[in-house]
């Protein structure tokens, strides 16, 4: 399986991004809708104010991880419901365009939702996505994203460890390259981009 990093949001942002603690009980899959590597897509999500986040971003070479397991997100649009307050949330990146980067996109979060599924002992059943608890239609790449999962937790060697790496954020978003600053980078998209997310965060608590 690719490496895990962690780029985690300071704890002084858990009141923002993931303010309880709780026992997962799923995964919840998601697409990110936009052609960002998992990186950017982690760090924008840890330094803007927005009550929406995440806990893992994958793409085609790596895992990040921004939120620890055992704190919730607001990512399903279901409020205090069990998709936010009990679900592990992926977004795979790279659905917008498609193709050979997000088909190993798709196969690296398959991967490590099998492994999910091992370290926790659970069944396939426990494979959802963000639209079994608002409607939203996401995944929407490929909404029918479970049937890769239809060997459980045997499924991509599930058993194979991931390597954990730590990732020393800067310490001021100011500095961020652009690119760091918002997934896709341009001033005008950053506009655009954080008045959907506001707009969007009034749907997803």
């Amino acid at each position: 399986m690719v490496p895990i990093r962690e780029n985690l949001v300071p704890k002084d942002k858990y009141a923002i991004k993931c303010p309880y603690t709780r026992t997962p009980t799923r995964v919840v899959i998601h697409n990110t809708a936009n052609d960002a590597p998992a990186a950017n897509e982690i760090s924008y999500m840890r330094y803007n104010d927005l009550e929406i986040s995440f806990h893992y971003a994958v793409d085609d070479v790596n895992i990040v991880q921004g939120i620890p397991e055992n704190r919730n997100a607001w990512a399903s649009g279901d409020g205090h419901g069990k998709g936010n307050m009990e679900g592990i949330h992926i977004e795979i990146c790279y659905s917008k365009s498609g193709g050979k980067k997000f088909d190993k996109a798709e196969q690296n979060a398959a991967e490590f939702t099998a492994n999910l599924l091992k370290k926790y002992g659970w069944g396939i059943d426990k494979v959802t996505k963000h639209r079994d608890y608002d409607g939203k239609y996401c995944p929407h790449a490929r909404p029918r994203l479970a049937a890769l999962f239809e060997h459980g937790e045997t499924l991509y060697g599930a058993g194979k460890s991931a390597r954990r790496e730590q990732v020393y954020p800067l310490s001021h978003p100011q500095k961020l390259p652009r690119c760091a600053q918002h997934p896709q980078g341009s001033e005008h998209e950053l506009r655009h981009f954080r008045a959907d997310q506001e707009h969007a965060a009034l749907h997803n608590r």
